[in-house]
């Protein structure tokens, strides 16, 4: 097996890394604890956003395009989490003022 094709097969399951690491913020946002900062998390999601736009015009590398694909689905994933959760307290704090 040649170098190469080690480092990318290794790129190829880095995902599963990526995944790990938003695990505990999904976790935190599924139980309803705000824990996540909605600018950082769309920010990085725009970033991998042009990353896919880039690697599909550009460099044409399929597990480029996989691992960043993956990364923004989860990217997409915690922000749709973070307007929900910030959704229910706001709907929490107005039946509390009423």
């Amino acid at each position: 097996m040649s170098f190469t094709y080690f480092l990318t097969v290794l790129y190829s399951i880095s995902w599963v890394i990526s995944i790990i690491a938003y695990l505990p913020t999904i976790d935190d946002l599924l139980k309803g604890i705000p824990s996540a900062n909605m600018t950082t998390y769309s920010l990085r999601f725009l970033y991998y956003l042009v990353s896919v736009i880039y690697g599909v015009f550009v460099i044409y590398d399929l597990a480029f395009l996989f691992v960043t694909c993956l990364d923004a689905l989860i990217l997409l994933f915690i922000c749709i989490l973070i307007l929900r959760v910030k959704h229910a307290h706001r709907r929490k704090q107005t039946k509390r003022n009423h």
